[in-house]
């Protein structure tokens, strides 16, 4: 085992125990390699320096100390969930280092052995005189620290039963180990509990432990005693976090969708501190719904299997009874509450961009990616957020001008969700209801968000076959060909026509030929009234993308066109260039039924489209 005179260690133990300007210097490093070195010290070392680090890491000033108030939120959130995890790891090294190191190893001796450095953990973090840091962040490193032992000692019991050597001290577990691991948690959660109602607390660093308390423990309530749950249970502060009231009298303020440039200079300040409490709420409340979604997901039945509704089964929505799945019901009611409790949080989520920040799709697509498995909920749920979403209103009443921001911001996230259930729900739906939505936003991007999201659903739809889309291509097309360039990027117009015409490819040969006639012409005609050249480009590279989303059936006729664009161009121009570049890359995606058919266009013809021109093709 690591002595306490080991460089690297005293290195970490002297930065761990320096004043907290060193705050900085914690934040620069890699959060892997700092928690990862706390967790691997403290599992290795002789269990006589145990208790040392163990004080160490719960009094040190850099550790728990934020470089400003605005940023005390994200850093005792992150610094205390990171410490959580270092513990886990450590608990699983020092017991994989136990059964290593015992000459005859058994159930009572290793638990034996890891409450011995467990006892020492927990001294080292009681015998703290931490003057340095209030009370609170003393407590919150402390509460981390157990939630971490909790965490660990489960995790190894969950880990140990598929291990012969320990699946022994699996059948007996140390409950008195848990016991009173889980009374330590209690009395550290009574002791914030009380601080925190202490008026003589600030009320920044109050409300950033509440948050960091609910982000810690929301993993481990499975299995911690119903009572010490309730101990956190700040009724007032978390049906704030879960109501719509924030929602709504944010959306009926002047500050709705304004531009931080919009707001005077000596309002700044109080709008960014705003803004930090906003995305900090936001992110103690995904914490959590991680915590829900990660045990749900393990939890399901695999593989999915559908099942027919009954033919006496009555529509709960209006639309089509759809097929229902062996997912439990519970699980899919706690899912689409998850949706539902993201929806009035949209406002701030935006703010990270068009789909929130990693942590957030993490558990926003992964709970979609359940639903999707039980078409009937999916169908409920579509309706029920276009229901919160129209207010009343109908779908064809539906306009982006002279409409609130509530209604804007409240469409977009409709469309995300939409966007990944449309192959689940009934095309009476999708004719009378997505489409009507997404229509207002797909020609107007005074809401770029909404207009990307309306897009991004119409070519879901096409990518799923939806069989609407036979009659909507007409329009849509139209609308991606005069978007461009002004509304559209080269990248999106590829994109979008080169899922049009892949799909229809698939289903109906006159149109996806009609489309890239479309296509054509629309070059041509740019060429006759003298376009600019990026538009010219970005049409044609178009063109040539689609080599590789058509059917043999249309692939020698599109290679023509190909080849007319190409020679349209002057001979060693930059034009040019582009266009056999892109050309030659749409050439290496194809699939093994058409690339035979190409490569011999491609052999034949290069060397003219290359004249003139310097090229590796």
């Amino acid at each position: 085992m690591l002595g306490g005179s080991d460089a690297a260690y005293q290195s970490l133990r002297r930065l761990l125990l320096s004043g907290p300007t060193n705050a900085k210097q914690l934040d620069a490093m890699s959060r892997n390699a700092l928690y990862g070195s706390i967790g691997y010290y403290l599992s290795a070392m002789a269990l006589c320096n145990v208790k040392d680090f163990s004080q160490a890491i719960v009094s040190s000033p850099p550790l728990w100390t934020a470089l400003s108030v605005e940023e005390a939120e994200h850093t005792f959130v992150t610094r205390a969930t990171s410490v959580v995890q270092a513990l886990m790891f450590a608990v699983d090294e020092r017991l994989d280092l136990i059964f290593d190191n015992l000459r005859r190893p058994t159930a009572r001796a290793a638990t034996s052995e890891l409450t011995q450095w467990i006892q020492a953990i927990l001294a080292g973090m009681k015998d703290t005189e931490n003057n340095e840091n209030p009370d609170l962040t003393s407590l919150l490193a402390q509460f981390a620290i157990l939630t971490g032992l909790l965490r660990g000692v489960e995790a190894a019991r969950i880990k140990s039963k598929g291990d012969d050597e320990k699946s022994s001290w699996v059948e007996l577990h140390p409950n008195r180990l848990t016991k009173q691991l889980q009374k330590s948690w209690d009395e550290v959660l009574i002791e914030l509990s009380n601080s925190c109602a202490n008026e003589q607390q600030p009320t920044y660093l109050k409300r950033v432990i509440r948050v960091a308390i609910i982000a810690v423990t929301a993993p481990c309530i499975e299995f911690l005693p119903e009572k010490a749950i309730n101990r956190f249970g700040d009724p007032e502060w978390i049906d704030t976090l879960f109501s719509s009231k924030l929602d709504t009298l944010w959306c009926a303020t002047p500050l709705a969708g304004a531009s931080r440039e919009e707001v005077e200079t000596a309002s700044q300040p109080r709008l960014e501190s705003l803004w930090s409490v906003l995305k900090t709420l936001l992110f103690a409340v995904t914490m959590t719904l991680d915590a829900v979604i990660e045990t749900i997901v393990e939890r399901c039945p695999s593989p999915s299997v559908l099942y027919d509704p009954p033919q006496d089964l009555q529509s709960k929505t209006g639309y089509p009874v759809m097929p229902t799945s062996n997912t439990p019901l519970p699980y899919l009611h706690i899912i689409t509450d998850v949706i539902h409790i993201y929806l009035p949080l949209y406002f701030i989520t935006s703010e990270f961009g068009l789909d929130g920040f990693e942590g957030y799709r993490k558990v926003f697509y992964s709970a979609l990616d359940v639903l999707s498995r039980d078409p009937e909920t999916c169908t409920q749920l579509v309706a029920a957020l276009a229901s919160i979403t129209l207010d009343g209103s109908s779908p064809s009443e539906l306009t982006v001008k002279n409409t609130g921001y509530g209604r804007h911001i409240h469409t977009t996230y409709f469309l995300l969700v939409a966007e990944q259930l449309v192959g689940n729900v009934p095309e009476a739906m999708i004719d009378q209801l997505i489409l009507p939505i997404c229509r207002p936003y797909l020609e107007d991007t005074s809401l770029q968000d909404a207009f990307e999201s309306a897009h991004s659903v119409v070519l879901m739809l096409y990518t799923v076959h939806s069989p609407s889309t036979l009659e909507l291509t007409p329009f849509y097309l139209h609308l991606l060909l005069n978007s461009f360039p002004k509304q559209l990027t080269d990248t999106q117009l590829t994109t979008a026509l080169s899922t049009v015409v892949s799909s229809l490819s698939d289903r109906s040969d006159s149109l996806a030929w009609w489309c890239i006639e479309q296509l054509d012409l629309e070059i041509s005609q740019a060429r006759i009234a003298d376009a600019k050249n990026d538009r010219i480009s970005g049409l044609a590279n178009s063109l040539a993308a689609l080599v590789s989303h058509v059917n043999l059936v249309l692939l020698r006729s599109l290679l023509t066109k190909v080849e007319g664009q190409i020679f349209a161009l002057p001979e060693g121009s930059s034009e040019r260039l582009a266009l056999v570049e892109t050309t030659f890359n749409a050439l290496a995606d194809m699939n093994a039924s058409t690339r035979e058919e190409a490569m011999r266009w491609w052999l034949d013809r290069s060397p003219s489209f290359t004249r003139g021109m310097r090229v590796n093709p």
